[in-house]
């Protein structure tokens, strides 16, 4: 017997076989009931476990009687318990009196976000969800209480100070260390962490990470020489992560990392790579969190990456301040804002761990996307390539100079229009009502507390409202004055159709308060980057690479992922 005959019930009223089955019926809508109205969570250990145990364990208890042993009641009991608190909440979340009930969806995304996370398992969560706003419009309900919104106008009122982050992230940390920058829920607290990151990006800083910048980009250059000497092929997103990420340890924690120079020998890319994977769809399940790190093998490479990020920060702080990075910022290592107390060694980790993501995966992704459109468009890479040419002639130095990289307007036209086409986040800007304020009004549509939005800058960019002539095209000349445009690109001659560069639209770094705080330097490696590369090789695609597989293969995992980038290099001439 499952449970001694000792434990059941003495003295209980006889109810028939039809009555105890809908008493324990009745007490799993009720239990429902609770988890909506209070929302409790799986880490609220001891409501679970008077609520999904003891409730239906007691309500069992009338069926005692009508079975011969213990076991079979308990079963049959639990089972129904269960089995109605699914079909109650299916049932509400299908009906006309939930508060998303009139925007449209599949019925499985309404059902459970589960199936996000098995679109995403699949590789599919960009085209999906792109999918189904040109389906269904600008609104579509992609989960229980969750709508993705591609609208331009909206954007302010969704990404303002008074819709913090959305639940998803919840399920992006760890629920017993603090939240980092972009996990934090509260606004109250958001400002309050953004100050050192402000001072770690401002513009003065930034000029400070610059010769740091020209050392890896030199050297990204330099191995990349090597290959082409040998005439070997190079994938090039490797990399560029590679550089990305050697740059990151060096902004971050003042150096240690030479994927550059030594190649994944100790597997921190792999680590991080792994990591991504797992969280790209365990941020859709918040409240299994606690859980899922109890499992070792389901979120392994999380703990392994955070346990690098501590040994990182560790080692940062017995070497001390050579170099104002980000960890000086953070814990005021020098004293320069007294206003601002040095962060906690707890806090410095998730910003560190945050910063070498967010930072090196992103800008990998959008360099290696920069490639790929300037050689699937030769007459975009001549002009880019004179362009550099004329402000750098060859022979006379190299591009380092940052204040003229950033006025050479066909250089950021190429950045943006990559950027334009391949987010670095796709699909998954997302915010919510503050707690407590009751809910938030979205030009006419009402968010109850419990609704999570989600911007997809992909959407938005591909969206011909915004974006147009040729929307899907890569076209960097629709970010230039209309007396500086090639149509000829596009098939059309100048002025005959108006061109529309919506730039409120445009949100690869996001927007408002919660905007990247690396963007200035982000685009500062980007230029840098592009022009060297430019300025010493001339790329082609390796022989046998089939273009259409870049965007085939490109997955959404939280960031875009892109999957390789074969090419050949050869030493200018």
């Amino acid at each position: 017997m499952l449970l001694p005959t000792a434990l059941t019930l003495a003295n209980l009223p006889v109810l028939d076989f039809r009555d105890a089955i809908l008493f324990v019926v009745f007490t799993s809508l009720v239990t429902h009931l609770i988890y909506k109205k209070y929302e409790i969570q799986p880490s609220s250990y001891l409501a679970t476990f008077l609520l999904l145990v003891i409730v239906p364990f007691l309500s069992s208890s009338f069926l005692l009687e009508h079975f011969s042993s213990a076991n079979a009641a308990y079963t049959v009991g639990f089972a129904t318990y269960y089995t109605s608190i699914i079909t109650s909440i299916a049932i509400y979340r299908l009906s006309p009196w939930h508060p998303l009930a009139k925007y449209p969806g599949p019925i499985a995304a309404k059902l459970s976000k589960l199936w996000i996370v098995y679109v995403i398992l699949k590789g599919d969560q960009l085209r999906v969800i792109n999918d189904l706003h040109r389906k269904y419009g600008p609104y579509v309900r992609t989960g229980p209480n969750e709508l993705s919104i591609a609208e331009a106008e909206l954007l302010p009122s969704i990404l303002a100070p008074d819709m913090p982050r959305g639940p998803m992230w919840d399920g992006r940390r760890n629920p017993d260390a603090p939240p980092s920058l972009i996990a934090s829920r509260s606004s109250k607290d958001h400002a309050a962490k953004r100050v050192p990151w402000t001072h770690a990006f401002s513009t003065a800083s930034v000029r400070e990470y610059q010769p740091a910048i020209i050392r890896r980009a030199s050297q990204l250059a330099e191995e990349l020489e090597k290959r082409a000497l040998a005439r070997e092929d190079v994938n090039l997103v490797t990399y560029m992560t590679y550089f990305a990420f050697d740059f990151m340890g060096d902004m971050a924690f003042g150096g240690g990392f030479e994927l550059l120079r030594d190649g994944d020998v100790n597997g921190l890319w792999q680590m991080m790579v792994d990591r991504i994977d797992v969280i790209a769809w365990q941020m859709h399940l918040p409240w299994a969190t606690r859980l899922l790190l109890k499992v070792p093998f389901a979120t392994e490479a999380v703990v392994k990456f955070r346990n690098f990020a501590i040994q990182c920060a560790t080692q940062r702080k017995l070497k001390g301040s050579h170099v104002k990075d980000l960890f000086y910022h953070l814990i005021n290592e020098g004293h320069e804002d007294p206003s601002t107390p040095p962060s906690e060694m707890s806090e410095v980790v998730v910003s560190g761990e945050l910063a070498i993501v967010a930072g090196s995966d992103t800008t990998s992704t959008t360099l290696s996307g920069v490639f790929y459109y300037l050689l699937t468009n030769p007459a975009c890479y001549a002009r880019l390539r004179a362009e550099l040419d004329e402000a750098f002639p060859p022979g006379e130095g190299e591009p380092f100079d940052g204040t003229r990289l950033a006025e050479l307007k066909y250089l950021n036209a190429i950045i943006n229009e990559t950027m334009r086409l391949q987010p670095a986040v796709p699909t998954g800007i997302q915010r919510a009502p503050e707690k407590g304020t009751g809910g938030k009004w979205i030009g006419n549509n009402f968010l109850t507390e419990g609704t999570a939005v989600n911007v997809p800058p992909y959407v938005l960019h591909r969206d011909p409202r915004y974006f147009s002539p040729a929307t899907e095209t890569f076209w960097p000349d629709r970010w230039l004055t209309s007396s500086s445009r090639d149509y000829s690109l596009i098939g059309l001659e100048k002025g005959s159709s108006p061109v529309i560069t919506n730039t409120s639209a445009f949100i690869p770094f996001s927007m408002g308060h919660a905007i990247c705080a690396g963007k200035n330097l982000a685009l500062a490696e980007m230029r840098l980057v592009i022009a060297l590369l430019m300025q010493k090789f001339d790329l082609n695609f390796a022989k046998g690479y089939d273009p259409r597989r870049w965007e085939a293969e490109m997955v959404d995992l939280f960031v875009m992922k892109p999957s390789e980038l074969p090419v050949a290099l050869k030493l200018r001439g």
